[in-house]
């Protein structure tokens, strides 16, 4: 119990550090926005269910999957009236 203690308050320091690097590498060009879209929640997720053991936490990032399909994708009907 101590040891998971102990764990949980140094991943409080580092997952903000983490986190911060992982959105600046995503963000860049030519990299693959994944790392922000799936990398990043499912850190944070991991970290929220670690603490509280609850399934809520899961439920929740499974949530996400739904509604970010077809995200950045173009439509592929053309308006040529216009």
């Amino acid at each position: 119990m101590k040891i998971k203690n102990l764990l949980n308050k140094s991943l409080l320091f580092i997952l903000p550090v983490i986190g911060g690097w992982l959105g600046a590498f995503a963000g860049s060009d030519k990299t693959s926005k994944a790392w922000r879209r799936i990398l990043i929640p499912g850190l944070l997720t991991s970290y929220a269910y670690s603490n509280t053991e609850s399934l809520l936490s899961i439920t929740i990032m499974l949530m996400a999957i739904p509604l970010s399909m077809g995200y950045g994708i173009p439509s592929k009907r053309r308006n040529s009236n216009a």
